[in-house]
C-alpha cells in the first residue's frame, strides 16, 4: 500500500497588500451631481410658484376692477334717480318747461361725468390686465428656457432638431454656410449628410465653427442674407408671438 503524506505549505515570506478602494472621490462626485440636480429642481419649482402667484394676482386685479365698475354703475343709477327727481321738483316749482330744461342740463352734465369715470376705469382695467399677462408670458418663457437648456445639456442630440428647423427655411437656396458653436460642431458635422438631404439639389452645404456664438446657437449665411437659429433666437420668436397674441386678445375684448 502506498503511503501518502501531506506536505506543509511553504512559507515564502511574501506579503500581498490589498489596495483600498477609494470611495470618497466617487461618493463626492455623486453627491455633487445630486446637489446640482436639487438646485435645478428648486429653481424650476420657484419659477412655477412665481407663475402661479402672477396668475392669482391677475385674477385678483380683474375681480377688483369688475367690482369697481359695478360699484360705479350702481352709484350712477342712484345719481340718475336723484337727477330725475330734482328735475321733476324743479318743473313742479318753477314751471314745467324751465324745470325740464334745467333738469335735462344737469342730467346731461352728470351723464358725461359718469361716462368719463367709466372710461377711466376701463382703461385702468385693461392696463393692469395687460401688464399681468405680459408678466405671465415672461415668467413662462424663463421657465421654458431653463427646461430646454437642461434638456439640451442632458441630450445634446436634441439640438439637431433645432438646426433642421432653421435649415428648412432656406432649403431652396443654392449655397448655404452653417456656423456652429465649437461645443456642438462635432455633433452637427457628423449629421452633415442628413442635413444636406433637407436641401434642394444641387445645393451646397458647408459647416464652420464660430466661437462668438452662444452654445446651442447657429447662424446660416447665404448669397441672399443671414439667418439666426438655435435656442435663443427661437425662444425670442416664441416670446414675440405670445405677446402679440396677448395684445390681440386684449384688443378684441
Amino acid at each position: 500500500m502506498t503511503s501518502l503524506s501531506k506536505k506543509p505549505y511553504a512559507n515564502t515570506g511574501r506579503v500581498i497588500a490589498i489596495k483600498p478602494i477609494e470611495k470618497n472621490e466617487v461618493t463626492d462626485e455623486k453627491k455633487n451631481q445630486a446637489d446640482e440636480h436639487l438646485v435645478k429642481q428648486k429653481q424650476l419649482e420657484d419659477l412655477e410658484k412665481a407663475i402661479e402667484a402672477a396668475k392669482k394676482k391677475q385674477a385678483e386685479i380683474v375681480e377688483a376692477t369688475k367690482e369697481e365698475i359695478s360699484s360705479l354703475r350702481a352709484t350712477w343709477e342712484e345719481e340718475k334717480q336723484v337727477i330725475e327727481n330734482e328735475a321733476y321738483q324743479k318743473g313742479y316749482t318753477n314751471g314745467f318747461t324751465k324745470g325740464e330744461e334745467d333738469g335735462y342740463r344737469s342730467y346731461h352734465e352728470k351723464l358725461v361725468k359718469a361716462n368719463e369715470i367709466m372710461e377711466t376705469a376701463r382703461k385702468t382695467h385693461d392696463r393692469l390686465v395687460m401688464a399681468s399677462e405680459e408678466t405671465i408670458v415672461e415668467l413662462g418663457m424663463k421657465s421654458a428656457e431653463k427646461i430646454l437648456n437642461k434638456k439640451l445639456q442632458e441630450e445634446p442630440s436634441t439640438f439637431l432638431s433645432l438646426v433642421q428647423r432653421v435649415m428648412g427655411e432656406v432649403k431652396e437656396l443654392p449655397e448655404i454656410s452653417l456656423y456652429i458653436h465649437p461645443d456642438q460642431f462635432e455633433l452637427v458635422h457628423s449629421q452633415a449628410e442628413e442635413l444636406e438631404r433637407l436641401l434642394a439639389k444641387p445645393a451646397k452645404l458647408a459647416i464652420y465653427i464660430n466661437e462668438d456664438l452662444a452654445p446651442f446657437s447657429c447662424t446660416i449665411e447665404s448669397p441672399f442674407g443671414k439667418l439666426d437659429g438655435g435656442l435663443d433666437s427661437q425662444l425670442t420668436e416664441l416670446r414675440e408671438k405670445l405677446l402679440a397674441i396677448t395684445h390681440e386678445e386684449m384688443g378684441n375684448e
